[in-house]
């Protein structure tokens, strides 16, 4: 072989190892997934079956158990002429024999079934309170099928909590999370006994927090909303998030009068169980912080008149008397940027924040007074009870309601002036006023000593009432009612309906704030012009 046929061989060699290398990485890459980042990701991602949230099952089903509770009530029957023959009116005159049927009086027993979890190994247990209020009999049964004998140890209706205590040692327990620093969008599992067909695992995200005003749900707001499926028989069940920590004790389902998840369910959040818990174990009651104001959202309107940036923060639309806001120099109009070093993103979650501290807490409130940022300390006072909570006024719509320890007379009612007909002249006390030239679709007149007793209003207390409101009005819109009386108009105090009228004409065209007190409390309202 000559040097050149040699060097060509050589070359062709050289060629084909090459090409085998170029051609084995091609193929390897093909075939083998890329390698991504080491760096850990926020939370499982479940995508192509390649992750799963059993470990977290496993861990944490054991300890949600099944509560089932029952009590005894009357029971009627025997007579068609119900319910005549049940009151004892009639009964006096026509004896048990009325409706020609013996009248018999029983009891019955009523059960339900519900969830629970266990938060300490030594038998405590989170519930809802609607699953065991009223209950004579309330017995838990675990995973094992082991059946216990359950003692409640206290209740909450204002947040649906109860706690009951097993005797029972070394349980599997959910441990707590921080509900606080969960996000919308986070991957979370409801777990709990539907329709009473054992424990199981429903997926989903978190889709709101601070959810409040759910009838279902009543008292305290900022609920966590998930799409995990909430049946009847989940409620007092666990839902926890992708560490299996617990963020929320499972509460109620938002329906259309099916009945069925209708992917909208509601969760106490952890926070708010906790404290609750621990209070009801050490004390066997819950006490919460009182500051004395009404809290209201500032709306893009209400920050105009205010004369504001932004709307962030809340509006203290009343401060009570004597109260630990008054003391520490809060003011209506005031705003409140921050509380406790966090800031306010809304009334529900401010209320909840008041609430879940215990009465004689130091707070810092950094707030906004006549424009200029302050800094006060406040020393939490307890919640008033709830006999006093009932007898409040009610919150004009677009307002969220009061809760317990927030305001003067806290956890508004509802309706407003009983046995009272709102109309022109606001049933035939004094003269009504048409303010329609002033104020559309309103009508107003000057408050006398009658109509004063008549709403309830201290003796001393001056304004302009609110006889008539349109509907569909932009007072209307705004909340205004018959029976409030106005006592400020931007910011001016107006006494009489001239005062009223010269207010309103002052400058035209422009949204209107006004100061009303109903029944006592005030809350401001902003009426924009159309």
């Amino acid at each position: 072989m000559t040097i050149s046929r040699l060097r060509v061989a050589l070359y062709c060699l050289l060629a084909g190892v090459i090409g085998a290398v170029i051609g084995s990485r091609a193929w390897n890459s093909y075939t083998r997934p890329a390698e991504v980042s080491a760096a850990p990701a926020a939370a499982p991602i479940v995508t192509g079956g390649q992750a799963s949230f059993a470990p977290i099952v496993d861990r944490d089903l054991p300890a949600v158990v099944n509560v089932s509770s029952s009590k005894v009530v009357r029971s009627y029957g025997g007579s068609p002429m119900m319910p005549f023959a049940m009151d004892p009116f009639f009964r006096q005159f026509f004896g048990d024999d009325f409706g020609g049927q013996p009248y018999r009086q029983g009891r019955q027993t009523q059960r339900s079934l519900g969830s629970g979890v266990i938060v300490r190994p030594d038998g405590y247990i989170v519930t809802n309170n609607h699953v065991i209020d009223g209950a004579t009999d309330v017995r838990v049964t675990l995973l094992d099928k082991r059946e216990f004998k359950a003692k409640v140890i206290g209740t909450d209706s204002r947040t649906d909590i109860a706690v009951l205590k097993i005797d029972a040692k070394d349980l599997p327990v959910v441990a707590w999370g921080d509900s606080g620093k969960v996000r919308v969008g986070d991957v979370v599992l409801a777990m709990g006994e539907p329709f009473g067909l054992g424990q199981s695992v429903t997926m989903g995200i978190i889709s709101a927090k601070g959810r409040s005003n759910i009838a279902e749900i009543g008292g305290f707001g900022d609920f966590i909303q998930t799409d995990a499926a909430i049946n009847q028989g989940n409620s007092g069940g666990a839902l926890v998030d992708m560490k299996g920590e617990l963020i929320g004790i499972n509460t109620a389902i938002l329906t259309r009068g099916g009945g069925g998840n209708e992917g909208v369910g509601f969760a106490v959040p952890s926070n708010m169980a906790h404290s609750v818990m621990e209070q009801v174990v050490a004390h066997g009651k819950v006490s919460r912080g009182y500051l004395g104001v009404v809290p209201q959202e500032i709306t893009a309107a209400m920050a105009e008149s205010l004369h504001l940036t932004d709307t962030r923060g809340v509006l203290m639309g009343d401060v009570s008397a004597g109260s630990p806001a008054a003391q520490a120099g809060i003011e209506r109009g005031d705003v409140i940027l921050e509380f406790d070093g966090q800031p306010v993103d809304s009334p529900n979650q401010f209320r909840s924040r008041v609430s879940g501290l215990a009465p004689g807490t130091d707070v810092r409130v950094k707030l906004l007074h006549n424009g200029a940022e302050k800094t006060v300390t406040v020393k939490l006072g307890e919640a008033p009870s709830e006999v006093a909570q009932q007898r409040a006024p009610a919150q004009p719509r677009g307002y969220p309601q009061g809760g317990p320890g927030y305001g003067p007379a806290p956890g508004y009612g509802p309706g407003y002036g009983q046995g009272f007909t709102p109309g022109p002249g606001y049933g035939g006390y004094g003269r009504s006023h048409d303010a329609s030239g002033a104020l559309p679709g309103v009508a107003v007149q000057n408050l006398d000593t009658q109509a004063a007793r008549q709403l309830r209003l201290p003796p001393m207390t001056r304004g302009v009432m609110v006889s008539d409101v349109a509907q569909n009005s932009p007072a209307a819109e705004a909340g205004l009612q018959a029976g409030d009386l106005i006592q400020e108009v931007d910011h001016t105090r107006v006494y009489t309906v001239s005062d009223f009228d010269r207010a309103m004409r002052r400058a035209p065209g422009h949204t209107r704030l006004l100061l009303i007190n109903r029944q006592g409390s005030t809350i401001y309202l902003a009426i924009e012009p159309r």
